[in-house]
């Protein structure tokens, strides 16, 4: 099977929404996908259920390091990562949808891009957002078609996109070695 995305994990101590994330990922339409979980040092019950879903599917790959931090834990999966495209995950999120993967995929193939996105939003006390004030910049995409991708990245941004591996691979774009909050 021709992989297409690498779906990148780190997980630091998330036992609380890492099956909801993970539901959201093995749950994807686009079944050619790799799910790489990569657990920076954890010591709550986060390998308990790293290791369930490892047994139960056979796409996901878990990975193990001291505590380094996302960043280094990214870094860790994007060395592994054999898709054509790697998208990042934070392990207390999840995808809207069940088909958020093949749309940004087939976006991204129709329009020969190296860079596919989608909106963010934000989902509080059951409530869903999609602003959150100038200071964040652009989470709506206004139309569908190619846009400045500097437009509508933010700091935490990037897990709405999808990125070429090979892109990444050969411009040795990599997060910095450090962890945050």
């Amino acid at each position: 099977m021709d992989i297409k995305i690498s779906i990148i994990i780190p997980i630091y101590n998330m036992e609380k929404y890492l099956k909801d994330c993970l539901d959201s990922v093995v749950n994807q339409t686009l079944k050619e996908i790799e799910i790489i979980c990569i657990d920076d040092g954890s010591t709550d019950g986060t390998k308990m259920i790293l290791t369930e879903y490892n047994r139960m599917y056979s796409n996901i790959v878990v990975l193990h390091q001291e505590r380094e931090g996302a960043g280094m834990a990214r870094n860790k999966g994007m060395e592994y990562a054999k898709g054509q495209f790697v998208a990042f995950m934070d392990s207390d999120d999840y995808y809207p949808s069940d088909d958020v993967l093949e749309i940004l995929f087939q976006g991204a193939m129709a329009n020969g891009v190296k860079v596919a996105g989608g909106s963010y939003l934000k989902k509080r006390e059951g409530k869903i957002y999609s602003s959150f004030g100038e200071t964040m910049g652009k989470q709506r995409f206004e139309r569908e078609g190619i846009v400045e991708f500097s437009e509508y990245q933010f700091c935490y941004g990037y897990t709405r996109f999808i990125y070429s591996n090979k892109m990444l691979k050969e411009n040795k774009i990599t997060f910095p070695p450090y962890a945050r909050h």
